[in-house]
């Protein structure tokens, strides 16, 4: 069972990763670097300094093409963790780790749903709404996000050394 698990997850890192690479082709010259600042702003001073720059650096459309990608890679990455927090939970021994990849098994999906209000902000800020909510709405919903996803990436790499 675990074999099959294993096999499954396998297969979905590899088509993320592909996916992701794809993307970051679509969106250059805007990097990673470039959407994590933007994701935490905070502020509507940072995020119109932000696009400004962005602006003179001629990206926004890149910027927009990057979020609406992020749609996909979201459910990719989310079954990913999803598969292979399974697959953690099959082969850790019973125990601490084991109850979290069995928890995280069924909550992965989250880092998606924050994943896609957080997009959803994002989107609305480089369309000029100024709504002083919005870079900390998608703030807080990025780091929810990628709490999960480290909770849920080391969980999966704890089950390698059993």
């Amino acid at each position: 069972m675990a074999q099959r698990k294993g096999l499954i997850f396998g297969i979905s890192v590899v088509v993320t990763l592909a996916f992701a690479a794809f993307m970051g082709s679509q969106v250059k010259p805007l990097n990673s670097g470039d959407i994590i600042s933007f994701e935490f702003a905070f502020t509507m001073d940072r995020v119109n300094i932000l696009l400004e720059h962005w602006q003179e650096r001629n990206v926004i459309y890149n910027a927009f093409v990057s979020l609406y990608l992020d749609f996909i890679f979201l459910v990719l990455y989310s079954a990913t963790l999803t598969f292979g927090a399974r697959w953690a939970a099959a082969r850790l021994q019973p125990g601490l780790f084991q109850r979290s990849a069995h928890w995280l098994s069924g909550n992965t999906g989250w880092a998606g749903v924050c994943d896609a209000i957080e997009n959803c902000c994002l989107l609305m800020l480089l369309q000029q709404y100024t709504y002083a909510a919005l870079p900390i709405l998608a703030a807080l919903f990025a780091g929810v996000k990628f709490f999960i996803v480290l909770l849920a990436i080391i969980t999966i790499i704890r089950s390698f050394f059993k």
